[in-house]
């Protein structure tokens, strides 16, 4: 009986300590904004799925379902510029409305260093100066969400809470006897 009792609360305590499962981005509406040398690009919402989710100047892609898990922003040229705009400044991204951001982490900077300028639970804006941009990808950065517990978590906790509840109800008393 012990047995059970310790068996259900390891996994119970092991339910409890599972790590987290980033969800991807897929089916967000995210809005992309681009900002060069303070002058603004517009904003573009886009829903994010398979394929480029959006372009500006009709040669440089941004796409936010690059990684395995939906979860990157990666940015593309489909040939070699003298940047953005050409005349230097900083290169603004933000982007916003992503649900349960709790992080943005920098995987490549072929722009040369890239800056995280803020980052809130739904917004993340990072900049970079506006040097050349060469054919390929350029920028790429992972988004990190927030944790929801997989059902199958849920189910294996309170299975064990359940079968500890059930072994203490069924204990039996020991019977006292005076000698």
């Amino acid at each position: 009986m012990k047995k059970l009792v310790m068996g259900a609360c390891m996994g119970a305590l092991v339910a409890m300590a599972a790590p987290a499962v980033a969800g991807p981005l897929d089916s967000q509406t995210v809005n992309v904004n681009l900002t060069v040398n303070g002058l603004d690009y517009g904003t573009q919402s886009v829903l994010v799925g398979a394929g480029d989710e959006g372009n500006y100047f009709g040669d440089t892609y941004f796409d936010l379902n690059g990684g395995a898990n939906g979860d990157e922003f990666v940015y593309t040229s489909t040939g070699d510029f003298c940047g953005i705009n050409c005349q230097g400044g900083d290169v603004v991204w933000t982007l916003s409305n992503i649900q349960g951001l709790t992080g943005f982490l920098i995987l490549q900077q072929d722009v040369g260093p890239v800056t995280i300028n803020s980052l809130t639970s739904s917004s993340v804006s990072f900049s970079y100066a506006d040097n050349s941009i060469h054919q390929g990808v350029n920028v790429v950065g992972r988004f990190q969400t927030g944790s929801v517990p997989e059902p199958a978590s849920w189910a294996l906790m309170l299975g064990g809470f359940g079968m500890v509840g059930g072994a203490m109800r069924s204990r039996r008393k020991a019977a006292v006897t005076f000698a």
